[in-house]
């Protein structure tokens, strides 16, 4: 017999519908089934990844809570979703393991098999570490080694719930089939921004070819397009630009992801149906482009964008985290599979 926990909220396995996990109410949304697997040694991050997932319509299969890992660890359940024909995605939380050979085995096993992981690994500084220690009676270990097996095995680490949150609603829309990205904004700042974060993350953003460029200029001469792509707040007065703008640049097939940046607009309701019917086009337009999008929001437009595939972030840096993301799976997905 195998042994899960001690100390542990349990599993829950939504494609059988095994429910063994207390952490997970029936005050919360149904979720539903999906290819992503959460493994966790905090009970409570499994109620919010479900929380979230119920509240975003973003599809989930397995939950385990790890607990402290007296027999069954991080490393065996890796090792099982690596090879599971229903799961796409693993997501971890992981404070520390036993048994580090196993654990870079399994992940190993995961690459191998095209899945993609996704961390968030505590007990990086010494009073982390004893915090781990003090609540799954887990060694946390040296941060270097983690990075390392992480780096080797293409896992990408994450430094806050909120960031693989993030992750998730963006994977869960659509992967790109390359890493170029085309930026468009109404604010030069945000745009410099966005330009300073997608660099420091290597993340590729190159200029729309010439003729592009002459014909954005004829519709709005004194517009900034090289990239970031720089529409002015002019877009207030003429919604229809950021339509025209998007299609002119995505529909040249040099860029595979697009990101945006609105200000306050997504939240102002006498702009809202020129400015879905404007994303609605683009959208038909280029269905197999991701498109991520930083505005204020009411609900109404936020379930609307739901509707047209386009994910929606209050910060432009949340944004880029989760494009760079995006880049980094499409590696895994494309890359890999033709190798």
């Amino acid at each position: 017999m195998r042994l899960l926990g001690p100390n542990t909220v349990g599993i829950y396995n939504l494609l059988t519908g095994l429910m063994a996990n207390f952490a997970i109410g029936a005050h919360l949304k149904p979720v539903p089934k999906g290819k992503i697997a959460f493994i966790s040694q905090s009970g409570a991050f499994c109620s919010d990844i479900y929380k979230f997932a119920g509240e975003n319509n973003i599809g989930l299969n397995y939950f385990v809570g790890l607990g402290n890992q007296a027999d069954i660890d991080i490393g065996d359940c890796i090792e099982y979703l690596a090879e599971d024909p229903h799961t796409d995605v693993i997501l971890l939380y992981c404070e520390g393991t036993y048994d580090i050979d196993k654990l870079a085995r399994s992940l190993n096993l995961a690459k191998k098999n095209n899945k993609i992981v996704i961390a968030l690994k505590s007990g990086r500084s010494e009073i982390g570490k004893m915090a781990a220690l003090a609540h799954t009676a887990t060694t946390a270990g040296s941060n270097e080694i983690y990075d390392s097996i992480f780096n080797q095995t293409d896992v990408l680490r994450v430094n806050s719930i909120q960031d693989m949150l993030d992750i998730i609603i963006a994977y869960s829309k659509g992967i790109p089939k390359g890493d170029n990205v085309a930026i468009f904004s109404i604010s030069g700042g945000a745009g410099v921004l966005m330009a300073d974060q997608l660099t420091e993350l290597e993340i590729r953003f190159t200029s729309p070819n010439q003729e592009v460029q002459k014909k954005l200029l004829e519709l709005l001469p004194f517009a900034s397009v090289t990239n970031p792509i720089d529409l002015t707040a002019q877009i207030v007065n003429d919604t229809s630009l950021l339509e025209t703008f998007m299609k002119e640049v995505l529909k040249t097939g040099e860029f595979d992801m697009a990101i945006t940046y609105l200000a306050g607009i997504g939240s102002h309701e006498p702009h809202y149906d020129k400015l879905t019917s404007a994303l609605r086009e683009v959208r038909k337009a280029c269905p197999n482009i991701p498109l991520l999008m930083s505005t204020d929001y009411t609900p109404k437009f936020k379930k609307t964008l739901d509707s047209l595939g386009i994910v929606i972030y209050d910060d432009p840096i949340r944004m880029v985290k989760a494009a760079k993301a995006l880049c980094e799976f499409s590696k895994t997905k494309y890359t890999l599979k033709e190798v």
